[in-house]
């Protein structure tokens, strides 16, 4: 469904289950999901062209497990139905055992409503 893909609000309750959900299917502990203090959006100058276009917001996720398995969360990141970009990782922890903590970096993207008001203007 198209909604799920660029939802028309920022809807990161539902983005927090789905990572969660992820988490578990490929085996990784999810230890936070934080959105960014920082405003990713793009700004516009009219109110009409921001309705138009797709406005984002960095988030990042902390996780624990083996390494494969991290890497197998980033690839259902990757095919999730919610558009992500990929921005950055941290990786800390032991080759020896495999264990890793790492924290991933994502964006995350929305298209605001539509502003769809009547707008009266004078006939000429």
């Amino acid at each position: 469904m198209i909604i799920s893909a660029i939802p028309t609000d920022e809807a990161f309750p539902r983005l927090i289950a789905m990572l969660e959900r992820m988490g578990e299917e490929s085996g990784v502990k999810i230890s936070s999901i934080a959105k960014s203090t920082q405003a990713a959006g793009t700004t516009q100058d009219t109110a009409a062209t921001a309705s138009t276009v797709a406005q984002s917001y960095d988030f990042t996720v902390g996780m624990d497990g083996e390494f494969n398995r991290v890497l197998e969360f980033i690839r259902k990141t990757e095919k999730s139905a919610r558009v992500l970009d990929f921005v950055s990782m941290d990786f800390s922890g032991s080759t020896k055992s495999g264990q890793v903590t790492a924290t991933a970096t994502f964006k995350a993207y929305y298209q605001p409503a539509a502003n769809i008001a009547p707008t009266e203007e004078e006939l000429k």
